[in-house]
């Protein structure tokens, strides 16, 4: 099975330390975007000379290897997100695969850019919560602790890419937070609503393209009501 972070459809990979913009020699322990790599460290590599030998791999004694995660077809999916652990230019990215359709792995070319979304180690970043009335940044996968002082409000744009994903929780309850969504957030019946009722309610929403157009869709819910 791939290594995913846990979302509705595991649309994260496992970390890098680091990614490679220019071509590599496939070998042992050599310093990469800054980093001196050894042995056992994960690279994403995004500009081999022949493109189905881009990809995470493992350095090895010798020679890269791919991660036991990328081996196999089901292993990869148009759209999947790697965070960048380390690196003097890489560092805190996420890259995105933008080869679509069936993938063979070391014979298809495979695509890679960096992603719109930031990140830090793990995939998700602290979202500021605006405050009543305000509007929740969606320029990052996150999670956002919503505090109310009484019955408040708060609004939440479309998502900025696919795979996008956010975490929306009720940390203190003073009053009811009703966030209204720029998207339905489900298909039946179409709802554009979130309310949370009482400290602890919590969303997951993940970011996706319903006719062409991008939406969120409901990853995870718990005592948020929608309407």
């Amino acid at each position: 099975m791939a290594a995913r972070f846990n979302d509705s459809r595991g649309f994260w990979k496992q970390p890098v330390k680091v990614v490679a913009t220019a071509n590599l020699a496939s070998a042992g322990a050599q310093t990469i975007d800054g980093v001196a790599c050894v042995v056992g460290d994960d690279v994403l590599l995004t500009a081999q000379a022949a493109g189905a030998d881009n990809g995470i791999v493992t350095i090895g004694p010798a020679a890269f290897h791919r991660r036991m995660d990328c081996r196999l077809a089901e292993h990869f999916w148009h759209g999947m997100l790697i965070p960048v652990q380390s690196g003097t230019a890489g560092a805190g990215k996420v890259y995105q695969l933008d080869t679509a359709g069936a993938i063979v792995p070391d014979t298809t070319a495979l695509v890679f850019s960096e992603s719109a979304i930031t990140s830090v180690a793990g995939g998700l970043v602290d979202i500021a919560d605006p405050g009543d009335g305000l509007a929740i940044p969606v320029t990052a996968s996150g999670s956002c602790a919503i505090v109310t002082a009484g019955a408040e409000t708060r609004t939440l744009a479309i998502p900025v890419i696919r795979c996008q994903r956010i975490q929306l929780y009720c940390d203190t309850y003073v009053g009811d937070c009703v966030i209204t969504v720029a998207s339905a957030v489900d298909t039946i019946p179409g709802s554009t609503i979130i309310t949370m009722e009482q400290a602890g309610d919590w969303i997951e929403l993940v970011g996706m393209t319903v006719g062409g157009t991008l939406a969120w869709r409901v990853a995870g819910n718990s005592g948020c009501a929608l309407t």
